[in-house]
């Protein structure tokens, strides 16, 4: 037998067993695993393990009706949603929850307008604690009910002339680690704080130096839409546990019901600046806003000009704008493209339960308020009516990204073999 056809029968055997076996070559992830005052920190790369993908959705529920109380929604503050797939549903305009099942079915509807047991004023956010308890929390207070919607008892945390409540997530024995912030001459302070079940602080955990107070005029804060701003993100864990984090740097810390810190996931990512097209881009958008916000229409009046001249921007972007985290104990870091929010969709930091970078996800066109396995949820408008609506996606690839997940290897595609013969 000549070389050369030796040479390419013994190729295309091997070749035979790639295709039936695969390749058992691992992709490694590049990170590092460190110890840092006693805390473990997972330091990860810039790049993802895997990548970038696109996650391909698919509508799987669609909740809202104009022509039935149940179903309409003036004014959508905040939607969570159970590990049994139900929904609730914050209406700050009407002062209550609306509560759906999985197939979107109203089951019940809880707290009415008022200022008695069970009565809201200002409703802004529901939190699930992990015993079953729902609270609603509204200003700095909150509201608890029990796994059946019935009225416990209301608590009150800071005061007018100390630290307000501005977020909360309830950790494991009915704890509460809250994020607090006071107004001070240099600005605002804020601070995450672990409170008992009374609502009592129990210890401050960090505390973050003042940052600038939006402008004033006539002593009234004016609402600007400015997401440069850098914000402190809290969101609840899964075993009853917490997460935090601030936006000028990329550093996520898990907290026990304890107050202390679990572990910390850090990615190397270098700081980047707005630019000034962003910057163009921003000012136009609060320009439309007080034109056309029914929250701001006829209350403001502001030239381009002093608008400019309102917005502050940072040294450099923020790292993110929120963080999710599924019942898997997987975490969502989402960032923004550009300052007109979802226009453009966003992209997803996407870390598993061990704190490792696996893949940058993208999505197009909405930004997820709650994500479950497999699922994800939004609150959107009707292009036609402009009523709200809360939607639910499936992502179709799933199956595909946790398998890669769980395989932590890779096989070479026939296709994508050369033949080089001589």
């Amino acid at each position: 037998m000549k070389p050369r056809v030796l040479f390419l029968s013994a190729f295309l055997l091997n070749l035979s067993i790639v295709q039936i076996h695969g390749l058992s070559q691992v992709v490694k992830w590049k990170g590092t695993i460190e110890e840092e005052n006693g805390v473990k920190v997972i330091k990860n790369p810039k790049e993802p393990l895997y990548g970038g993908i696109t996650l391909e959705l698919e509508e799987d529920l669609n909740i809202g009706n104009e022509n039935d109380e149940n179903y309409l929604f003036n004014l959508i503050f905040n939607i969570n949603v159970d590990m049994n797939g139900n929904i609730y549903v914050v209406d700050f305009k009407e002062k209550h929850i609306q509560v759906y099942d999985k197939f979107g079915t109203h089951t019940r509807t809880i707290g009415r307008p008022g200022q008695g047991p069970g009565e809201f004023q200002n409703p802004s956010y529901f939190h699930i604690g992990p015993e079953g308890n729902f609270y609603v929390q509204e200003m700095y207070k909150f509201h608890q009910f029990g796994p059946k919607g019935v009225f416990k008892r209301s608590m009150t945390i800071g005061n007018p002339f100390g630290y307000q409540l501005t977020q909360l997530a309830i950790l494991e024995g009915e704890k509460i680690l809250a994020k607090l912030h006071k107004t001070t001459e240099k600005g605002t302070v804020s601070k995450i704080a672990l409170l008992d079940n009374s609502a009592k602080e129990i210890k401050t955990i960090v505390e973050y130096p003042p940052f600038e107070l939006e402008p004033m005029i006539n002593g009234k804060q004016i609402p600007l839409w400015n997401p440069y701003y850098f914000m402190l993100v809290l969101s609840p864990y899964i075993k009853g546990q917490g997460i935090y984090a601030y936006s000028n740097e990329y550093e996520v810390v898990i907290v026990s019901s304890s107050g202390e810190k679990v572990f910390i996931i850090k990615k190397d990512e270098p700081p980047s600046s707005v630019t000034q097209k962003e910057k163009d881009l921003l000012v136009n958008l609060n320009i439309k806003m007080f034109r056309d916000s029914p929250l701001r229409k006829n209350k403001y009046s502001f030239s381009k000009n002093e608008i400019n001249k309102m917005i502050k921007f940072p040294s450099h972007k923020p790292y993110f704008i929120n963080i999710l985290s599924d019942e898997d104990g997987n975490i969502y870091v989402i960032k923004l493209k550009d300052p007109s929010g979802v226009k453009h969709g966003v992209d997803i930091d996407y870390f598993n339960s061990k704190g490792e970078y696996l893949y940058r996800f993208t999505i197009k066109n909405k930004m997820p308020a709650v994500i479950r396995r497999e699922y994800f949820y939004t609150v959107e408008t009707d292009s036609e009516t402009d009523y709200f609506r809360i939607k639910r996606y499936k992502i179709k690839n799933w199956e595909q990204i946790k398998k890669n997940e769980k395989s932590n290897g890779w096989t070479y595609p026939i296709s994508n073999i050369h033949l080089f013969l001589l």
